[in-house]
């Protein structure tokens, strides 16, 4: 069983260490990592469940994971890529844990990447008060007293000219608009195809007209990265929410 298990673990570690790898560089992660992960874990898993039994178990832990990959793909929350690593590791180990505490594979990461990934919060808050300090918050940007007080929270100020120089990374959360002048807006979203670049045109022209002004934009850090830090966490921990509720009542 633990042969089993290591041999799993393994697999789905360097398939998302490699997909993380590749999402960073180039925001596309190829087919065949999953594919040759899948070769692994999925005759693991047939073995595991014929030898140790549990096929309720398993088959209910695994479609666990399908279910919140399949929502967060239909949502457009999160990428293919994303989803993809989801059902890997709810694959790969779909029930962990000794004892009377068993963990869900596919939920803890899933619970663990979202939890890893509001960290980023700190970054945001960092910049966004460096940029008042310095005097470089944007400016004419349409927004309700709401959205502005969350802005901080989610996105940073950056010049217009590195945001248009790293649009692989970096994302606009404003709108951009010129007829009879620029027009900014104020845009919170959580799809990731606000990283494709289809608002490079629009901010191009904005910058030929304002210069180099600073607008509010968010970093594209791959969700992937949090889903191997999710893993790597349940293996560890376990599930990190369950874990400080936990402490908190006790």
């Amino acid at each position: 069983m633990q042969l089993l298990d290591f041999i799993s673990v393994v697999a789905c570690l360097c398939a998302l260490v490699v997909a993380s790898v590749q999402d960073l560089r180039s925001r596309l992660v190829d087919d065949r990592i999953w594919f040759a992960c899948l070769a692994v874990v999925v005759p693991v898993e047939v073995i595991r469940v014929v030898v140790c039994g549990g096929l309720c178990l398993h088959l209910a832990a695994i479609g666990c994971g399908l279910a919140i990959a399949l929502a967060l793909k239909l949502s457009g929350v999160m990428g293919e890529a994303d989803c993809i690593a989801i059902v890997v590791c709810a694959l790969a180990l779909p029930v962990y844990g000794r004892g009377p505490v068993l963990g869900f594979m596919g939920v803890d990461v899933f619970l663990n990447s979202i939890l890893l990934s509001v960290f980023s919060v700190f970054y945001f808050l960092g910049r966004s008060l460096v940029a008042y300090l310095r005097g470089g918050l944007p400016r004419g940007v349409e927004a309700s007293l709401p959205v502005k007080a969350l802005l901080p929270l989610v996105a940073y100020p950056e010049k217009l000219s590195v945001l248009l120089s790293k649009s692989s990374v970096l994302a606009p959360v404003e709108e951009f608009a010129v007829d009879g002048g620029v027009r900014r807006r104020v845009r919170l979203s959580l799809r990731v195809d606000v990283f494709d670049g289809g608002w490079r045109e629009v901010a191009e022209e904005v910058y030929s007209i304002t210069g180099d002004v600073y607008v509010w934009c968010t970093i594209g850090l791959p969700h992937i990265v949090f889903i191997l830090g999710g893993f790597l966490a349940a293996l560890t921990v376990g599930n990190i929410i369950f874990k400080l509720v936990f402490m908190i009542l006790t």
